[in-house]
Formats: C-alpha cells, sequence, structure tokens
C-alpha cells in the first residue's frame, strides 16, 4: 500500500476524459510523461492497465510512431503480441511489463497440469473449519434437514478424489476447447454442479428422485445452464467403450444388488456413505429404463471421479501425451519431444499416401496413375527456453516444430 501509493493508476484505457477524444487520444494523454521528449526529465510514476488490442492500435498510431518510439520499441521487443511464445521482459530504466497473457488458470508438471487456484478455490468452499461459511451452513442444514440433493452434492464434492477430477476436466476443457476461464465462470459453474434448478428437485429426500440432480450427473449434463458446462459434456466418461468398462456394466445389471456392485468397483472411502443408500433400491427387475439408466450413468461418472478400480480405463493417453510434450516444449527438452516429431512425419505420408520410403503422391485420389515427389523430412527443431523446472507457471499453450525438407534449409513450421 505504501509503494503503490506513489503511483497513479489508469485501469481502462478505453475511457475517454473528453467525448471529442477517442481512446487513443486519452492514451497519447496519459501517457505524455513518458514520450520521447519528457521521459529523460519526467519523475512520474503510472501503471498502465491495457487490452492488448488497445494497446496495438495505440503502437500503430500516428502517436506511437512520432512520440513514442520507446515504448513502441520496448513492447515490440517483449513480444506481447505472439501468442506461440512467452513474452520476452526485458530491464529498462523507464519502463517494466506484465503481460497477463503469459499466464493461465494451470500450471505444467512432468505429471501433467495441475490448478493451483482452482484447488484453492474447492478447497474453501468445503474445508471443515469454524471460518468457512459454506462448511457451517452445510453443519446447519444437516442438523435441521433429512439429507437431500444439495446436502448429498455437498459431500460429494467435499471429497479430495471427486475435486481433483474435476479440476483435471476443467483444464483439459480449456486446452481441448481453447477457451478462457474467468472466475466468474468458475463460480458459476460451482453453483451449476451443486444445486438443481428447482426447489423440489433440490430438497427431495428420495435417493431415487435424486439421481438427475447428484453431482456426478450434473458435472456432465448441464448442456442448457452454461456454455462452459456444454463443453465439460464433451469429456463425458459414459462415451468412452472399453472391456473393462462393458464388463462392469453387465455385472452392475447382473449382480442383484445396486450398492454391492458400486461398492465391489468404487474403494473410495469419501463415497461409501452415499453408496449406503443404494441398499434401500429393491426389486431391481421392477424398476423402470429411465431409473436404470440414470443408475448406470452415475456408475460410470462416478467411477469416474472417484478412486475406482475402473478409473484406468478412462485415462486419455492422446491428451495426456500432448500435455506432457507442452512441458517438454515450455522447458526445453528437446529428447522429449522427439515421439512427436516422429507421428507428425508418419502422420504427413499416411495422410497423402507414399508409393516408397521418403516419396509422397501429390495427386488426388481415384486415378489410375499417380504422381509421388520425393520428400525427406528432416527435425529442425526451435530454440527452446532452457528453463527445466518442476512447475511452470509461465508458457505458451501451444507447439510450434520445425521441419525442412532435405537438401533445402528453408524450414517450415507446424
Amino acid at each position: 500500500p505504501d509503494k503503490i501509493a506513489h503511483f497513479r493508476i489508469h485501469n481502462d484505457a478505453t475511457e475517454s476524459f473528453d467525448p471529442k477524444m477517442n481512446s487513443l487520444d486519452t492514451l497519447a494523454k496519459v501517457l505524455q510523461p513518458f514520450s520521447d521528449s519528457q521521459i529523460e526529465n519526467s519523475t512520474e510514476k503510472l501503471i498502465l492497465a491495457i487490452n492488448l488490442g488497445v494497446l496495438h492500435n495505440f503502437l500503430e498510431s500516428d502517436y506511437a510512431i512520432n512520440d513514442y518510439t520507446l515504448i513502441r520499441k520496448y513492447i515490440e521487443e517483449a513480444n506481447v503480441f505472439d501468442s506461440n511464445t512467452i513474452s520476452v521482459i526485458k530491464d529498462h530504466p523507464h519502463f517494466h511489463l506484465v503481460n497477463f497473457g503469459d499466464y493461465n488458470m494451470y500450471e505444467l508438471t512432468s505429471d501433467g497440469p495441475v490448478s493451483a487456484y482452482i484447488s484453492e478455490l474447492f478447497s474453501r468452499i468445503t474445508n471443515p473449519i469454524p471460518e468457512n461459511p459454506f462448511y457451517q451452513a452445510y453443519l446447519m442444514d444437516k442438523q435441521t434437514n433429512e439429507i437431500n440433493t444439495l446436502l448429498m452434492n455437498y459431500e460429494m464434492f467435499s471429497s479430495k478424489s471427486v475435486q481433483n477430477q474435476i479440476v483435471k476436466l476443467i483444464i483439459k476443457t480449456i486446452i481441448k476447447d481453447k477457451i478462457i476461464l474467468s472466475s466468474r465462470i468458475l463460480l458459476n459453474y460451482i453453483y451449476d454442479i451443486l444445486v438443481p434448478i428447482t426447489t423440489e428437485e433440490m430438497m427431495t429426500s428420495d435417493f431415487l428422485d435424486m439421481l438427475p440432480n447428484l453431482l456426478p450427473n450434473l458435472v456432465f449434463e448441464g448442456f442448457d445452464k452454461s456454455s462452459f458446462l456444454k463443453m465439460m459434456a464433451r469429456q463425458d466418461p459414459i462415451h468412452h467403450r472399453s472391456i473393462e468398462v462393458d464388463r462392469s456394466l453387465i455385472e452392475l445389471h447382473n449382480n442383484g444388488s445396486y450398492y454391492i456392485a458400486f461398492r465391489n468397483v468404487i474403494f473410495d472411502s469419501s463415497a461409501q456413505e452415499w453408496i449406503s443408500y443404494l441398499e434401500s433400491i429393491e426389486d431391481i427387475a421392477y424398476l423402470d429404463k429411465d431409473t436404470k439408466r440414470e443408475l448406470s450413468e452415475l456408475f460410470i461418472r462416478s467411477c469416474y471421479l472417484y478412486e475406482s478400480s475402473l478409473q484406468d480405463a478412462f485415462l486419455d493417453k492422446v491428451y495426456m501425451d500432448y500435455t506432457k510434450y507442452l512441458y517438454a516444449y515450455n522447458t526445453g527438452q528437446k529428447r522429449m519431444l522427439q515421439n512427436l516429431y516422429f507421428d507428425i512425419d508418419k502422420s504427413i505420408y499416411l495422410w497423402k499416401g507414399t508409393p516408397k520410403t521418403n516419396h509422397l503422391f501429390i495427386d488426388e485420389e481415384g486415378h489410375q496413375f499417380r504422381i509421388a515427389e520425393r520428400l525427406q523430412l528432416k527435425n529442425a527443431a526451435k530454440a527452446l527456453p532452457s528453463n527445466e523446472i518442476d512447475v511452470v507457471e509461465r508458457f505458451t499453450s501451444s507447439l510450434v516444430l520445425g521441419f525442412r525438407c532435405d537438401p533445402f534449409q528453408e524450414i517450415h513450421e507446424v
């Protein structure tokens, strides 16, 4: 607080001081003490929060070209507008840059991406301490009410296993769908997976009536609630087929007891209390088709979210490999990228077809005669940052690899 008192803060560069001034006019006025003619004698201290789009427009304006060449040069050398690289922050006597575009809501590790921010947020909502208002409200409701959907969802969300899996799901959605997740969207998401839409759905104490609104189902079925939940639904484990999953589903319906079937597969201690409610389900043969489907979906999704003998069956090897390549790329570990180079090389020949080694068809399929051309690809690794750390916080979320066609030296980026 003492240091920041010495700074003038301009939060929104799109605002103008005068209706006759546009955003660029306003920005030029704010930055006047840092113009080429005044900067050496200026004692001004300024914190400027600015959108990259507005900053780019300013750097291309006559103001920057004529009067703010020092700022222009510093920002251009920092490389802030290239989404495929990390900004290069150099020491300067007058400027310092923090590019929030270099930071994501998750971090990279050799074991896969993690998110300290999301994990901490989840923990604060469920932490069983007197200072946590959410936990205190849960205790009060549990004393005065029968178990209901909302209380059961809170208990499910309190499981560390469930929290860890949901964090992984969120990160996977961010990476695969290339979305920017704000804290507001994240908080709305937490509400959507905990709280059913209607009061009647929220307060029911009948386990079978709870099924559509239990957390494992809400995580993957909130298509109409938000676009983010719709994206999350693409990772729904019920779409994953494997021998292990199919065998477990057959056993689920042939067992005669959903309680025993769930308990035999899900060994997570935090799931045993709600699994015990399945004991009350009798006359399985008389359950309607929709209820059996809902129980099957709850079973698969719970096996995914909780520690279970089926959890490994849902692993996405392609995604896991990509995140390991992403970590290697951002830590300069070129050896770990060799398999990726090999896969890309192989896919190029599979894509167009090849009559023999180091040759590629260059015409369309379906002709009686085909034309092929010699193509011998060589890896041309880019200069990567040498930064072998355990947890990477500043990184680019895309990979750019280089190839050259022997004997030519020109490098082509993929």
